[in-house]
């Protein structure tokens, strides 16, 4: 399947030993991010990546001795929604040995409601002001979930419409002031460096390897190569720099700073693994051509 598709192992590699070399890989990541001071578990969705995670984390979790069995967890609204993936989380979890929790929550709801109050803070921009949040139990008469909201690369998010209809909730159900739900939302900002920094990570990763092949290849000779390599590895450090800048807090607005973070270091991760895939893919080329290719003028940085 994998020649039919275009990919290739490494010259000299069989399928079957990068997949085992891929294998112990994660395997010993997994056993590495179970080392804590505290107890830990896994959040199984039952899609494949984290089924994959679940299974690997059981078998390092027996094979270090630890007591009893790992805890996984699964975590789902209340109710039935499209693509929901609650039995695939548990027939994973039946089959590598964890023990299993199914978590059904309640629907946190966006509801236009008064005028903001004097506490729901000035205009941020996210949302429409006046509007409040409320967490509300899904056996609320008056409550329909509309859960016909299919989204693309999301199948296990339960995210969908709500119908309300003579539906009263108590005050003890309202999260926040009364129209603050924008200011609320803006507050999200401030915590999110880590997504710029896992997109940093997956732009060092794509050079890393990209590098590693045009060196295996003899693509370094190039001289083309050599200067589109550099100009990733300014993206990537550019990018850290600015997702680091964001996690120290330092700039005049912290939170306009982490949005900044995260768009640009999403952006630089997109290009660098595309012009990773495109640098990795030149074929190599012989003494004669290197020799031309080395008096090229260099390739344009953009």
């Amino acid at each position: 399947m994998a020649h039919e598709r275009g990919l290739r192992p490494e010259p000299g590699r069989t399928l079957d030993e990068a997949g085992t070399q891929l294998r112990d890989l994660l395997s010993r990541e997994v056993s590495r991010l179970l080392v804590a001071d505290a107890p830990v578990a896994a959040v199984t969705s039952g899609g494949l990546d984290s089924s994959l995670v679940t299974a690997l984390a059981a078998e390092a979790f027996r094979a270090a001795g630890g007591a009893g069995s790992l805890h996984t967890f699964n975590i789902a609204y209340t109710g039935t929604w499209p693509s929901d993936e609650r039995a695939y989380a548990a027939e994973v979890a039946r089959s590598v040995g964890t023990r299993h929790h199914q978590v059904e929550i309640d629907y946190l709801v966006l509801a236009r409601t008064d005028d903001p109050a004097p506490a729901a803070g000035p205009d941020t921009g996210y949302g429409s002001a006046g509007q409040t949040f409320f967490l509300i139990q899904a056996d609320t008469p008056g409550l329909e979930p509309d859960t016909s909201l299919r989204l693309a690369g999301m199948r296990g998010s339960a995210t969908g419409f709500v119908s309300v209809h003579d539906c009263h909730v108590p005050d003890a159900a309202r999260l926040g002031p009364v129209g603050a739900a924008a200011a609320i939302t803006a507050g999200v900002r401030d915590g999110g460096a880590t997504l710029g920094a896992v997109a940093v990570g997956l732009a060092q990763a794509a050079l890393d390897l990209a590098h590693a092949h045009a060196e295996r290849r003899g693509l370094l000779a190039q001289q083309a190569v050599r200067h589109r390599l550099v100009d990733l590895a300014t993206e990537v450090e550019a990018a850290r720099a600015v997702v680091e800048r964001a996690g120290r807090r330092s700039a005049a607005d912290p939170g306009m700073a982490t949005l900044h973070s995260k768009l640009f270091a999403s952006a630089a991760a997109e290009r660098v693994v595309t012009e990773s895939s495109s640098c990795s893919a030149r074929p190599a080329t012989s003494p004669r051509t290197r020799s031309t290719a080395t008096d090229a003028t260099p390739a344009p940085s953009r």
